[in-house]
């Protein structure tokens, strides 16, 4: 029998049996990435996704997007192709065959304008808000667990007593086949959510240099009546 205490501070917890963190900090950290973590919600997401949104209506026959897409395209092939060498006998590690499953299901229940949306909005949320993320690893489980979202198939239901209704409740993902699905996400959307990031970072920093330009040109102008 051990004694030892977890190691996050502030908490008196007992170890685990099996890691250093107690009970509820190794959930956490296997939920959401880092025993600190905490979800990001799509209220985070929401000016994120609206201005993805936007710069697609703005942009329809941009080819970007059909190459984001393709991307998606390529990824499910990928899993398909790793679940049919499964089906036909080969051997697979097990975190690997459930992130494939999750990609098909994703593909059956999602449509890939929508993951490709969640997934930029998310990198683009890492990349302007890094201090909302305790990690790297976490920044995969945050992706993930948001892109899951989308598929009905990854949650659940139940009756609460206590609000006296149905809640929703995603139902926790093995977390090798996240860091997996994680790192297949970012090799597919990273690079274009890291250029769009920077893209609204111009667009900000000349729209402030316009206004700026303007004040001038109106101070001159009422100075100029004197």
């Amino acid at each position: 029998m051990h004694h030892n205490t977890c190691p996050v501070p502030g908490c008196a917890a007992p170890s685990s049996r099996f890691s250093p963190l107690c009970a509820a900090h190794r959930r956490t950290q296997a939920r959401h990435g880092h025993y600190a973590q905490t979800a990001l919600d799509l209220h985070e997401l929401k000016p994120y996704l609206a201005g993805i949104s936007k710069r697609r209506k703005a942009n329809p026959a941009s080819p970007a997007w059909a190459i984001l897409d393709n991307r998606w395209a390529a990824l499910v092939s990928t899993a398909g192709g790793i679940l049919a060498e499964i089906e036909a006998g080969r051997a697979f590690s097990r975190p690997g065959k459930v992130a494939a499953e999750y990609v098909r299901k994703l593909a059956q229940h999602a449509a890939p304008e929508d993951i490709v949306g969640v997934s930029l909005a998310v990198l683009i949320c890492a990349r302007k808000q890094p201090h909302r993320f305790k990690s790297d690893r976490a920044v995969s489980f945050q992706l993930v667990r948001r892109v899951r979202g989308l598929a009905d198939t990854h949650a659940g239901t139940y009756w609460s007593p206590k609000d006296k209704r149905m809640k929703r409740v995603y139902r926790d993902a093995c977390p090798q086949a996240v860091e997996i699905l994680g790192r297949w996400l970012q090799d597919a959307f990273g690079v274009a959510a890291i250029q769009l990031a920077d893209l609204q970072d111009r667009e900000k920093a000349d729209h402030e240099a316009a206004k700026r330009a303007e004040l001038e040109r109106l101070s001159e102008a009422i100075a100029a009546m004197a």
